[in-house]
């Protein structure tokens, strides 16, 4: 299901790979921009994947245009939005990198989860696996909701290690958290 509105024609150009994805967590933030209204509207309008990525991706966006109103880059939001059209490279490579970081926070935290359960070298030994594993490695290039699910699902899985060890209120609550951010 690829709405091509956020994504323009592609010209030779463009130094964009192509966009394999469908950047679903991007797209459905981009249209929260409820371009050409007076307002944002923060409803998704899309309901069959967490909306947790899509807001992670507005606020990147919206950083995004911050710094570059800053720097004098974007004038205004309809300048940020004719930036985008005519290349959007730079836009869907910083939601890609947003999935980097999750990939890479992922990696991280299963080294503390087996370290904590198993020692260092389960927490080497499963760290690496999934750093070299195939399907993260590709989901790590592309804006998807998976990557961060997987993130805030082993960070859960850590911190009710730790509540359980610890039982202080402090890691039931961040499991709570984590739990419901997955």
């Amino acid at each position: 299901h690829r709405d091509l509105h956020s994504f323009p024609t592609r010209r030779s150009s463009d130094l964009l790979p192509d966009v394999l994805e469908e950047a679903t967590p991007f797209t459905t933030a981009w249209k929260m921009w409820n371009w050409g209204q007076p307002h944002v509207d923060f409803d998704p309008h899309f309901f069959h994947y967490p909306a947790l990525t899509f807001y992670i991706n507005f606020v990147l966006q919206a950083a995004h245009y911050q710094v570059g109103h800053w720097l004098g880059m974007y004038a205004d939001l309809d300048a940020f939005r004719a930036a985008y059209e005519q290349t959007p490279t730079s836009f869907i490579l910083m939601a890609r990198g947003l999935s980097v970081l999750f990939d890479l926070g992922t990696i991280a935290m299963t080294f503390m989860l087996a370290r904590r359960l198993f020692g260092d070298d389960a927490g080497l030994a499963a760290s690496l696996f999934v750093a070299l594993n195939p399907l993260n490695i590709s989901q790590a290039q592309m804006v998807t909701v998976d990557v961060p699910l997987t993130f805030f699902v082993v960070t859960a899985l850590y911190v009710v290690v730790r509540a359980m060890e610890t039982n202080e209120m402090q890691w039931y609550v961040a499991a709570g958290v984590m739990t419901g951010l997955a």
